[in-house]
């Protein structure tokens, strides 16, 4: 059972995460979007992806604390900085390349000098309104 669910999750979030949900950063070099792996657990957990214009994978990233069950949204900043906002907990994360692409956690209590881009900003607002 726990497979067939796992199955259908992932079908689900495949049909969310076609290419019209491909976010294309501003400096146009790179692609993200979300995909769904199978924990350790046996759920689907979500994915961040950073690829190249050629697909070539730069950085992908297991969430193994967020649900792929749960609502979680992607977007780039104008700095090039991709951002991933779980519905979960409402935790920000976010991915800056420097050498490689490197994973923070992001809390306006503690990072004020940056913030996620204003649409995550609203796409996460509508969420919590339609709750």
């Amino acid at each position: 059972m726990r497979r067939l669910l796992f199955l259908v999750l992932t079908i689900a979030t495949l049909a969310c995460t076609r290419d019209d949900r491909v976010q294309m950063s501003p400096s146009k070099e790179f692609k993200a979007y979300l995909s769904v792996a199978e924990s350790s657990g046996g759920y689907g957990i979500w994915v961040v992806n950073i690829s190249d214009l050629r697909n070539g994978t730069l950085n992908s990233m297991e969430m193994e604390e967020y649900p792929a069950s749960l609502m979680a949204y992607i977007s780039w900043d104008d700095e090039n900085r991709l951002w991933f906002y779980s519905s979960d907990d409402g935790r920000y994360f976010y991915w800056e390349k420097s050498e490689q692409w490197t994973v923070f956690s992001w809390d306006i209590t503690i990072t004020s000098e940056i913030s996620p881009p204003v649409s995550l900003l609203e796409q996460t607002d509508r969420n919590r309104r339609n709750r």
